[in-house]
């Protein structure tokens, strides 16, 4: 091995270069200006050939990046290694590598600001960074620790969810995530058992949204603020500064629920505009609509008897607008004159609560597209090739697909890329595994039983989950933190469905529940693939009539269509007479008496001459009907 000084322009690439894709040019230019600011770190390995070509091993990207720095020469080490290793080290050095985590990251920079005194100016020009990555890695610092184990580990929030996470105290989110986790014991040696969890569910980001949102409601905005500062401080309330939040935003928050509630109680009190009234949520954070009233929405016309409803909603302690008119639609009472300064809506009939939260019915969208993607896994070459057929039918029936309406269509990249792999020459290439597997990806690309209208697939996906026995991949349903979602009927119906006792409190029948279950599978009925499948015959039921009301239309139009072309057919043209003064005893196109008697029977009749001779006239005058046997 010989370490030698060369113009890197010198420098040829080795044709056996396992990297074939090509590198994002901004990646190399970042790592130009790396080589730049701190020099080349790592000097590539070269092979001297008989010729004197220095031929590169590994090294092709800092030899680009040198080369772009404008570096007149660099280090390079002359291997004089066994030639059939080369191709060994250059694909090893670019596998055989792990980047560091973002917390090392994180520790990194705290340690050359701290120990080295780097301007923040200076450590964004190192290592090639944005202040806004900076920022993002001092959120680390007021994390959890477990949160921060399981970020090392690859199992973490995305952007969003880590800045409501960090936002919150280290003992808020101690506490949440203890209580997400039922966790009892402590100390650093648990942190194993944490990341182990995690794991189970590093599939389903829906948990540190849930840990995002369970925390995000212990602080309240200005946007959602309906009172001045005047206001403000007449309740006491505060406003705190948030230092991680994004620049040029309003960053302030208040934890103090009671004020900023006072706040919003008193706008709705004092202030509220002219003509509006205020209604309530239910417990759901639903805004209720008083007897004898109907919702608006946003695409109807206003009117000038339209009223505005104002809310406080419960969670997030927003105050929301609802239009609200009088219902013409059926009986009500009579109502109090608009006129009347006391003019209040009726008092809302109280709402009989769910057996499963909005929440909860998130969670069985969620739990139902994994085990319907993991059910097309596991068809990928079993399935019969019909049945595929028929799910991709099935898909243009799904709510977030979209064939000639335009807008975005949610797997149209998926099945962009399926078509261009099996047609790369415009002609199919016939590998039955390619295909199948094609069909199953965009399958699963467009698949959602999301509740969520814009990506979900509603109806369509249920239907696929029970074409390939979705319903045997569901996973056990009997654990905390979705049988917290039950309302206690809910639970109550759950557990005696199991032959359990009803208990006093949801809590005891959710622990009975879970300890039936052990490491068995329960699975809450109403999330079964096939629960709404009664639902789906009546809609097919109703299409069906729909499609057959179209067709008989369509036949009549087209009916209509033929009489009136025999119509214009078969009626001469108007001659200017006004047959309707006609006598009853006379014809309009009759010829007069005189034939020829020679002509028998079938002699023509020969009208006089006139000038205002009709054409039907004019055709029997100069035309002769032959009857042919």
């Amino acid at each position: 091995m010989e370490l030698r000084r060369v113009d890197p322009t010198i420098l040829h690439p080795n044709p056996e270069n396992p990297r074939r894709f090509e590198v994002n040019p901004e990646e190399d230019k970042r790592l130009a200006l790396n080589i730049k600011a701190v020099g080349l770190l790592q000097p590539p390995m070269v092979r001297e050939m008989e010729d004197g070509r220095l031929v590169i091993i590994h090294g092709h990207r800092r030899t680009r990046g040198a080369i772009a720095a404008k570096l007149k020469e660099i280090d390079v080490l002359v291997t004089s290694a066994d030639p059939k290793l080369d191709n060994l080290a250059s694909g090893s050095e670019n596998i055989v590598r792990v980047a560091m985590s973002e917390p090392d990251m994180w520790r990194y920079v705290v340690r050359l600001r701290e120990e080295y005194k780097y301007s923040e100016a200076q450590i964004c020009k190192t290592l090639m960074v944005t202040p806004a990555y900076l920022k993002r890695l001092a959120l680390f610092a007021k994390l959890h620790p477990p949160i921060l184990n399981a970020i090392e580990k690859g199992i973490g929030p995305d952007a969003a969810s880590l800045r409501t996470i960090a936002s919150a105290s280290i003992g808020e989110q101690e506490n949440a995530w203890r209580e997400m986790f039922d966790e009892s014991v402590e100390g650093d040696e648990d942190a194993a058992h944490y990341v182990m969890t995690l794991e189970t569910m590093a599939e389903d980001d829906s948990f540190w949204r849930d840990l995002a949102y369970h925390l995000s409601h212990k602080r309240y905005f200005p946007a959602n603020a309906r009172f001045d500062d005047e206001i403000a401080k007449l309740c006491g309330l505060v406003w705190q500064e948030d230092l991680f939040g994004e620049g040029g935003k309003d960053n302030r928050y208040t934890d103090d629920a009671l004020a900023f509630r006072t706040a919003q109680e008193h706008w709705l009190n004092h202030c509220l505009p002219e003509g509006g009234v205020i209604l309530t949520c239910n417990e759901h954070g639903s805004v209720t609509i008083p007897s004898g009233y109907m919702r608006l929405w946003g695409y109807e016309t206003s009117q000038p008897d339209d009223t505005i409803g104002y809310a406080l909603h419960e969670g997030s302690l927003a105050i929301t607008e609802t239009r609200i008119r009088i219902d013409t639609r059926a009986p009500r009472e009579p109502q109090a004159s608009r006129a009347d300064a006391d003019y209040a809506p009726a008092a809302p009939a109280p709402a009989a609560r769910p057996d499963v939260s909005k929440t909860g019915v998130g969670m069985i969208g969620d739990m139902r597209t994994q085990a319907l993607h993991k059910a097309l896994d596991a068809a990928r070459e079993t399935a019969d090739p019909w049945d595929l057929v028929a799910a991709l039918l099935l898909a243009f029936a799904g709510r977030n697909v979209r064939v000639g309406r335009g807008g975005y269509s949610i797997g149209a990249t998926r099945a962009e890329d399926a078509a261009y792999g099996l047609f790369p020459e415009g002609y199919l290439v016939r590998d039955e595994l390619a295909i199948r597997h094609s069909a199953v990806d965009v399958l699963k690309s467009v698949a959602s039983c999301s509740t969520e209208y814009d990506c979900g697939s509603g109806p369509a996906a249920e239907i696929m989950g029970l074409l390939f026995d979705a319903d045997a991949q569901m996973p056990n349903m009997a654990f905390e933190e979705f049988l917290k979602t039950f309302s206690k009927q809910g639970v109550t119906r759950a557990v005696e469905a199991e032959g359990l006792e009803a208990q006093a409190t949801g809590k005891l029948m959710r622990n009975a529940l879970i300890e039936k279950t052990g490491d068995g599978r329960w699975v809450y009925p109403a999330a079964a693939f096939g629960a709404g499948l009664d639902d789906w015959k009546e809609d097919g039921q109703r299409a069906a009539e729909s499609a057959a009301r179209r067709a008989e239309r369509d036949m009549e139009a087209e009916t209509e269509d033929d009489d009136d072309e025999d119509e214009d057919y078969d009626t001469p043209p108007d001659d200017g007479d006004d047959s309707d003064d006609a006598s009853p005893d006379v014809k309009p196109d009759a010829v007069p008496d005189e034939a020829d008697e020679d002509s028998g029977d079938m002699a023509d009749e020969v009208p006089r001459e006139a000038d205002d001779e009709s054409p039907e006239q004019f055709m029997r005058r100069h035309f002769e009907v032959v009857s042919v046997p």
